[in-house]
């Protein structure tokens, strides 16, 4: 049986000041420095968000010739 995300809170603000201190750190780091395995992850979950919403209509496409110059515009 697994803790859902309130009772684990709960429980985490029971634990003692520095040991909350020291969780948040080793928490914040691992936000910070996230594993390859995550990163892939995150990629992967945001381009099924963008091909989705390209899919809807609510994204557009544009071929390499059109960033370039888009690009370019916006660098002149």
């Amino acid at each position: 049986m697994t803790m859902s995300e309130i009772e684990l809170k709960n429980e985490v603000l029971k634990l003692p000041l520095n040991t909350r201190a020291e969780l948040i750190k080793t928490l914040i780091e691992s936000v910070e420095n996230p594993s390859d395995a995550e990163l892939e992850q995150l990629w992967a979950m945001e381009a099924d968000r963008r091909m989705a919403a390209f899919e809807r209509g609510k994204m557009k496409s544009y071929s390499r010739e059109e960033m370039l110059a888009r690009v370019k515009s916006a660098l002149s």
